[in-house]
């Protein structure tokens, strides 16, 4: 008996062990495996632009395709490389012409007399006589029903006249809008003045700076062809791109092109995002008390 109850401890002991792991295992790869984004795209006669966005080897991926500013985007939503979602039309196959042997064997198979037969003519039904009381109960249900029609329309007059006079004028809601700005500015001028809000200010710019230098491409580059008919303006533009070009001379290439009005792109970019960097940036703010009632009150 003893022994019974040791194999059937020992069993549930080893089902919660491998249930453990696996869910250390699923927490660890949500936490650590990161979510990689990749884009490529071009400007030339009109935007072409692919996305995607996937997950643990791209086990889970999302992909989205744009081949112009007025065009829908297209997204495909795929598991181990099966389409579970898609928002595009599946595309009709086109109806094959049926061979000529077959029509001229189906005709042969028709008997002659369907095609001899003059076709049947309609035959007018006699008009009938009207019902008086028909008539007039036909008539009293369209009174009624104007009669309904007109008392919506009047409610409906009430409503948007109600509405009118309620409504502020232009003036009125800037002088709202501007009052409550004024406010606003007011309330964070004396926020910013506290020596502990201060230092919640800096420690929110702080964590903003880590997300941004952590979301932000890994590799990526662009290549620009642009122009204009003026050649001093070619170079004014040039000029004032060169303020920035010794930041991202790796990732842009600028091409100029005097005397022709032209504006060519062609670029790519990839990145990664992890939880658990997100849920660390998350945790600093959270753990300084002060703070994260600071955020809570903006948010409110």
């Amino acid at each position: 008996m003893i022994h019974i109850l040791l194999l059937i401890l020992k069993g549930t002991g080893l089902l919660l062990l491998v249930l453990s792991g696996l869910l250390l295992l699923v927490i660890g790869c949500v936490a650590f495996v990161p979510v990689r984004y990749e884009a490529a795209g071009s400007w030339k006669e009109g935007l072409l632009l692919d996305a995607r966005v996937s997950w643990l080897f791209r086990l889970f991926s999302l992909k989205a395709e744009c081949r112009g500013l007025g065009d829908e985007i297209g997204l495909r939503a795929r598991i181990l490389g099966f389409t579970v979602w898609s928002n595009e039309e599946p595309e009709e196959e086109p109806e094959l012409p049926e061979p000529e042997h077959k029509t001229e064997a189906r005709a042969e198979r028709e008997p002659e007399t369907s095609r001899t037969e003059p076709p049947v003519q309609e035959r007018e039904e006699a008009p009938r006589q009207a019902d008086p009381a028909v008539e007039e109960r036909e008539l009293y249900e369209q009174l009624k029903e104007d009669e309904k029609r007109f008392q919506r329309q009047r409610a409906h007059e009430k409503r948007a006249e109600k509405k009118d006079e309620k409504k502020p004028g232009i003036v009125e809601r800037l002088k709202y809008s501007f009052s409550s700005f004024c406010g606003k500015l007011k309330g964070i001028r004396d926020m910013a003045a506290d020596e502990k809000n201060q230092a919640s200010i800096a420690l929110l710019f702080r964590q903003f700076k880590r997300l941004i230098a952590h979301v932000w491409p890994g590799k990526g580059r662009l290549h620009v062809v642009f122009g204009f008919e003026d050649p001093y303006t070619t170079g004014q533009v040039l000029s004032a791109a060169s303020l920035i070009y010794p930041f991202y001379h790796r990732q842009l290439e600028l091409e100029p092109v005097f005397g022709e009005k032209i504006l060519e792109a062609e670029g790519s970019l990839k990145g990664r995002i992890r939880v658990w960097n997100l849920l660390w940036l998350f945790f600093g703010i959270w753990r300084d008390k002060h703070t994260w009632r600071l955020v809570r009150r903006l948010l409110k």
